[in-house]
């Protein structure tokens, strides 16, 4: 401090001190200025003193000055243009010191404002003892004063750092839902401590991986000896960092009770979910000579089948390795140590014996068959080519049935149903709807099986997309074709006219449902296209016109959004989706019905091919045509 600046304290604390002001006989002369608490200053700061808080707090019988009295520059009022913030540490060294090596005071060195300081936690004026049940810093009000910060509000520092969404998960715990009921459950400063905030990654927070055992053993005494001494716990104390510690298992904040189905332990996610990020890791195995696919090898297990029913009694990972004292099989006072095996077993097997006990583990043979893989290879082989077989004699009967079929269609008395045009629009629309479906499917679900198995045989994903792109192409193509076939020839004409609805399709359809149910003596007549196949031709124009609108604007995003508004974007992308759902789903329910599975009509119509239609095929719901 430089001696002008000790001078100018000395020479207003002398002012102070003549006048009265700021002692406790004169503290209204304080107060004249700033009674109101709400009181700011013209750069928008608090100056205002709540007298009735701060005669409540423990600095009731302290000076204004004893606080404020820092230095600073001041015009000819005593009053600070510019001025340090209380030094707090005047009187609380110890806790300044802790202060000063936490991360809220790093932050502040970094210029990062959001930083908790003395007051954010401790109030400025009517700052009470902790010991206080009203004071934001007594246990019971941790949380919530932790939580000014720490809240469900997106908290971002002045370098666009986010900052953990804490409290929300804290009070959904199981600490959280114990500390709303007013029960001695841990709260913030219980891990964190209270003055000497450190961040997880330094060595020296109670909170980094090699300090949480001793952390939680605080309430948790029993199982964090248990912890220190099991295989996770002592590979941490050999540095071993990928060795899981508390929080791995159980969450920083969210811990909820084994029961909650909503718990990374609870049976439903243990073995699956949080063991299996450590086991079945090939890495993880690799480096440190884990036994692989362990996790794999319970859920092929009846243990693992059962769990997977809902079976509460089924055993899951910590019934044979224990929940915390995890050891390694080489450990004598391990679970799973061949001298303890079989007491484990009898556990739920009364009558375990050392082979029942060896009759399951996790060890797989390595580089070498057992008796039973060879049994699992018979069986294999002996299902696909019994499955096999049948596959291809039934084909055999089904092609031989079709043939039949195409046979007694050419003799049979026929009319002409579709000319060659048509036959092949149709058979372009085949190609292009079925080409759309697979292509785009498979990029909307990458990770199915059939889509897996299309990428190894060279379909990826920048393939797929040109395809589906062309198929597009080719579709909104033959929709132009079609239309000037409709408006410009005079069958085309003819067709569009047949295909009009007319009010006699809902009698018809009404009149069709009660001939089927056995309420109607006779089908109804139909004209040249029944209701069904008008309903199925408006709904592919329908879908056409919207899928193609869809797809340009997922196609040229970039463009169409200097016309259209961001949200035409995703809504295309969704539209585009469920649209194509509804018209694979329709075709297959609905069209292959009625040209493949309909009686008189299975294996097949022939009609797309051949263009004629029996003349038992008339248009009516029984078998209509193409």
């Amino acid at each position: 401090m430089s001696l002008p600046h000790c001078l100018s304290t000395v020479s207003l604390v002398v002012v102070l001190g003549i006048c009265g002001l700021g002692r406790a006989g004169g503290e209204t002369d304080c107060q004249d200025c700033h009674d109101d608490a709400d009181l700011e200053s013209g750069s928008g700061r608090k100056v205002g003193v709540d007298a009735a808080a701060l005669a409540a707090g423990v600095h009731a019988d302290l000076d204004c000055v004893d606080c404020h009295a820092q230095a600073g520059d001041y015009d000819d009022t005593p009053h600070f243009e510019a001025y340090e913030p209380v030094d707090c540490s005047t009187c609380h060294e110890e806790a300044q010191d802790a202060y000063a090596k936490s991360a809220h005071q790093l932050a502040r060195l970094r210029d990062q404002r959001v930083a908790a300081t003395c007051g954010a936690c401790h109030g400025h004026h009517g700052i009470r003892s902790a010991e206080d049940s009203e004071s934001p810093t007594n246990r019971q009000h941790i949380p919530e004063t932790c939580g000014k910060c720490h809240n469900g509000q997106q908290n971002i520092t002045e370098d666009f750092v986010r900052l953990p969404i804490s409290l929300p998960r804290y009070n959904e715990s199981i600490h959280g839902a114990g500390w709303k009921q007013g029960k001695p459950t841990a709260v913030c400063t219980s891990c964190h401590n209270h003055h000497e905030i450190i961040g997880a990654v330094s060595s020296e927070s109670p909170t980094h991986k090699t300090k949480l055992a001793h952390t939680c053993g605080q309430c948790h005494e029993k199982v964090a000896a248990e912890f220190i001494n099991s295989a996770h716990g002592r590979a941490l104390a050999h540095g071993i960092m990928d060795s899981p510690s508390c929080t791995d298992c159980h969450d920083e904040h969210l811990i909820l009770a084994r029961g909650d189905p909503r718990s990374t332990v609870h049976p439903d996610h243990l073995a699956a979910e949080t063991c299996a990020r450590c086991h079945e890791d090939p890495e993880m195995a690799a480096r440190f000579g884990l036994l692989p696919h362990v996790v794999e090898s319970y859920a092929d297990t009846y243990h693992g089948w059962a769990l997977k029913r809902g079976g509460d009694t089924a055993a899951g990972c910590i019934d044979c390795h224990r929940t915390h004292a995890i050891g390694s099989v080489l450990d004598p006072s391990s679970s799973i140590h061949p001298n303890n095996v079989v007491a484990t077993c009898s556990q739920c097997h009364a009558g375990s014996n050392p082979t029942f006990a060896t009759s399951y583990s996790h060890i797989e043979a390595r580089d070498r068959r057992l008796l039973h893989d060879w049994i699992q290879y018979f069986y294999l082989w002996l299902i696909g080519i019994t499955l096999g077989g049948m596959v291809l004699h039934n084909l055999l009967l089904f092609l031989a049935d079709l043939r039949r079929s195409y046979q007694r269609h050419q003799r049979a008395a026929s009319a002409e149903r579709m000319t060659r045009w048509e036959r092949w629009q149709h058979g372009l629309l085949i190609v292009t709807f079925f080409g759309l479906a697979v292509s785009g499917f498979a990029l909307r679900f990458p990770d199915a099986w059939w889509a897996k198995t299309l990428t190894e045989v060279g379909f990826n994903e920048e393939l797929r997309r040109l395809v589906h792109r062309v198929f597009a192409v080719l579709l909104v193509g033959a929709a132009m074709v079609q239309l000037y076939w409709f408006f410009f020839t005079v069958l085309g004409r003819e067709r569009l006219v047949q295909l009009l609805p007319r009010k006699r399709d809902v009698s018809d359809l009404f009149a069709n449902i009660l001939f089927h149910l056995g309420r109607r003596p006779t089908s109804p007549k139909f004209g040249f296209f029944d209701y069904t196949q008008k309903a199925e031709f408006w709904a592919l124009v329908w879908g056409t016109v919207l899928m193609g609108i869809t797809g340009v604007v997922l196609w040229f995003p970039d463009l169409v959004t200097q016309w259209l508004p961001s949200w035409s974007v995703r809504v295309s992308e969704v539209i585009h989706f469920f649209e194509a759902i509804l018209a694979v789903s329709a075709i297959v329910i609905w069209h292959f019905h009625f040209v493949l599975m309909m009686p008189g009509v299975y294996p097949m119509s022939w009609t797309w091919i051949t263009g004629k239609a029996d003349h038992g095929e008339s248009s009516n719901q029984q078998h209509p045509p193409n």
